[in-house]
């Protein structure tokens, strides 16, 4: 009979809830992963939601810990999904986030990055949640736009305005 050694992955690391709706699917994912999903006992299940979540997230779960285990830990999920988890809470948040986010400098060509990676995580998100059109707005498009330095908003003033003409013949 083959002999199991122990596995030589490491413990994954529990991913702790802030509140910020972007992170929500991630957290909900680890947490059923490797908690959820691996104890019975719904007090722990409650206990562990509880302890693996921060600032606002866990302040309106904490209560839960006063009800019935099963019921609690239902309640707990129940309220993180109305707050953080709606689908459309998720959309929002990813939009504001890159909408909202700080100016790029000329020539931070990290921060360039940076902002194009934000924008194919949020347009990817959004696609997979059928929200695809809150990003793909003239108000948030020009929200984005302003973030770039000036001669990267001239430049896609022209390519805009050439695709615009090019539509209308």
């Amino acid at each position: 009979m083959p002999r199991h050694e122990a596995s030589p992955l490491p413990t994954p690391d529990l991913v702790k809830f802030d509140g910020n709706p972007v992170h929500y699917p991630v957290f909900v994912s680890n947490f059923e992963a490797h908690v959820g999903n691996k104890l019975k006992d719904p007090a722990s299940r409650l206990q562990y939601l509880i302890q693996y979540c921060r600032g606002e997230a866990r302040a309106l779960i904490e209560f839960c810990a006063v009800l019935e285990p099963h019921t609690g830990y239902r309640k707990a999920r129940e309220i993180l999904f109305e707050n953080f988890g709606q689908p459309h809470i998720i959309a929002r948040s990813y939009v504001n986030q890159l909408a909202k986010g700080p100016a790029v400098k000329a020539g931070d060509a990290a921060a360039l990055v940076r902002l194009a990676h934000q924008l194919e995580e949020c347009s990817t998100v959004l696609q997979y949640l059928n929200y695809y059109a809150d990003l793909n707005n003239f108000d948030n498009i020009k929200r984005i736009i302003e973030r770039l330095p000036f001669d990267l908003r001239k430049g896609w003033l022209r390519v805009s305005a050439s695709i615009e003409r090019q539509s209308h013949l």
